[in-house]
């Protein structure tokens, strides 16, 4: 992906740090999604093993280093993938949000789409990898 691909990570690494990263509750109430001092959890939906997408994922593991977020100090990674089976993907969806991620890298088209549908929190940012149409 190259670096014009990692280009909007400095403003991704903003939106993590920033106090007003807030979610609404059912009744209206403002929660956190990253507790002051505590590391931040990123999930990461991906279709199956494969090299290339492990690339991908580790180059945004890589640039996310590089703006200050080192993996078990003060970011951690919820990764899940479908085993390259759509059936599956509500299901690593739902594993990851147990975790109450930040945010959500998925990969690839299809675990894009459905990620639009599956993570109903407006206020968990989806990145979007490996992808020709996630709409």
């Amino acid at each position: 992906a190259g670096a014009a691909g990692f280009a909007s990570l400095a403003a991704l690494a903003g939106i993590l740090g920033a106090p007003v990263a807030l979610a609404a509750g059912a009744q209206g109430a403002a929660t956190p999604l990253v507790q002051p001092g505590s590391p931040v959890t990123i999930g990461i939906a991906n279709l199956g093993p494969h090299p290339s997408l492990a690339m991908t994922i580790q180059g945004f593991k890589d640039e996310m280093a590089r703006e200050g977020y080192v993996d078990g100090k003060n970011v951690n990674y919820a990764y899940s993938d479908a085993n390259f089976t759509q059936a599956l993907m509500p299901q690593m969806f739902s594993q990851i949000l147990t975790k109450k991620p930040a945010l959500i890298l998925t990969v690839t088209t299809s675990v894009s789409q459905v990620a639009r549908s599956v993570v109903t929190n407006p206020a968990i940012p989806l990145v979007f990898t490996e992808v020709t149409d996630p709409v």
